[in-house]
């Protein structure tokens, strides 16, 4: 993350565009606004910044000249759990989707105002840095067989560690936190992705399914994820009582 050592801290976000005016203009918008910015023409110079650097959020145009903007965003999120903003010209929602699962936390859809982008960043920072600030005695989490490491992100299942995407692992540490109780959509949504207001009609129902996928798969079983019809959803401790 940027330092804060002996200044005011500043997030660092690094553009991923090969678009030069729209490259320009993005940077301004940013730099305007208090960010520290870093840019990337190409797939390999981003993946490359990322391993040397480690920016605080990433807008990634997914049109790019070398690799697969989509190849950029599974190689980002083997490294980390940074915030990722999907910049694209595609519209529908199978692309939507398909960023979205792939581990982007965000998808705009060009042309895009100033103001739209410059407030999805900031939502997406907010969040992340909220779940840096945690104080360390919540950063561990179990309930029944189910153990959630917050410092490294990482959940496990009577010991054998559970496959999941950041999203996925958001979504579980929300649920699990209020166990047995009813989570609203809008809380979840707020939660896991920052806000609700731009959130996709089945941008959540996507990632419950995933998680109850890797439930499954690991062995917990999805019946721990209960639906609450038209309300939201319930992470239920004992489900076979």
């Amino acid at each position: 993350m940027a330092s804060t050592t002996g200044s005011r801290w500043r997030a660092t976000v690094l553009v991923v565009e090969n678009d030069p005016r729209q490259l320009r203009a993005v940077r301004g918008d940013l730099q305007g606004a208090g960010y520290a910015v870093a840019t990337a023409s190409t797939g390999d110079e981003a993946v490359r910044f990322f391993e040397e650097r480690d920016p605080d959020l990433v807008l990634l145009e997914l049109g790019l000249p070398d690799i697969s903007g989509f190849e950029v965003l599974r190689k980002i999120r083997h490294l980390s759990a940074v915030p990722i903003i999907i910049l694209s010209v595609l519209s529908g929602d199978e692309d939507k989707v398909r960023a979205l699962e792939a581990g982007a936390d965000d998808y705009v859809t060009k042309p895009f105002s100033p103001v739209e982008l410059l407030a999805r960043v900031q939502v997406a920072i907010r969040r992340s840095r909220r779940h840096i600030d945690l104080p360390a005695a919540s950063r561990v989490l179990e309930v029944g067989a189910l153990r959630l490491d917050e410092r490294n992100r990482l959940a496990y299942w009577r010991g054998i560690k559970i496959d999941l995407s950041p999203i996925e692992y958001r979504l579980l540490w929300v649920l699990a936190s209020n166990a047995d109780r009813l989570v609203t959509r809008s809380h979840l949504e707020e939660m896991v992705w920052g806000s609700s207001e731009h959130a996709g009609a089945d941008r959540l129902k996507s990632a419950i399914r995933r998680l109850r996928r890797q439930l499954d798969a690991s062995g917990a079983g999805s019946s721990h994820i209960v639906a609450r019809r038209g309300f939201g959803y319930s992470f239920v401790s004992r489900p076979n009582e």
